[in-house]
């Protein structure tokens, strides 16, 4: 499912446009308080960067604000199969949003194929993320650990 949307948003303005959609849905199901998570991602098709992905989800919250009866606050998403170094960087761009956004930014959401990499495998960015007042959820699963 998330290659298909992947397809369908390859630049800041589909960002935007899916985002405040979300956020509507959510507000025409009576939805008070949403906290949305996704992961920043690069096309460079389009010249998008995970930042100018994050400003334009930022910027949908902020019009969905104006707009709608609905307090949406933001989780920035590590996907697990980036790895360590990935959520290394998402977390310096978590903090630096977290700095500048007046608590839209909340923290970071670690999620993904579980079967990718080790949970432990992120604990140092985890533990950078939580240094820097980053609120954290962790979305892990188990798996049926086969040894052959």
């Amino acid at each position: 499912m998330f290659q298909i949307i992947h397809q369908l948003t390859t630049s800041p303005e589909d960002i935007l446009m899916v985002t405040k959609d979300v956020i509507k849905e959510f507000a025409d199901d009576g939805v008070k308080y949403l906290e949305l998570r996704s992961t920043p991602r690069v096309e460079n098709t389009t010249g998008m960067t995970k930042k100018t992905y994050v400003e334009s989800v930022l910027e949908g919250i902020k019009q969905s604000k104006q707009d709608l009866d609905i307090d949406v606050r933001y989780l920035i998403s590590v996907d697990r199969r980036g790895g360590p170094s990935v959520a290394k960087e998402t977390v310096k761009l978590a903090e630096e949003f977290f700095l500048s956004t007046e608590d839209t930014v909340l923290g970071l959401d670690l999620s993904g194929d579980p079967t990718a990499g080790q949970a432990k495998d992120f604990l140092e960015p985890l533990l950078e993320a939580k240094k820097a007042g980053l609120k954290l959820a962790l979305h892990l699963s188990e798996v049926n650990n086969i040894v052959k």
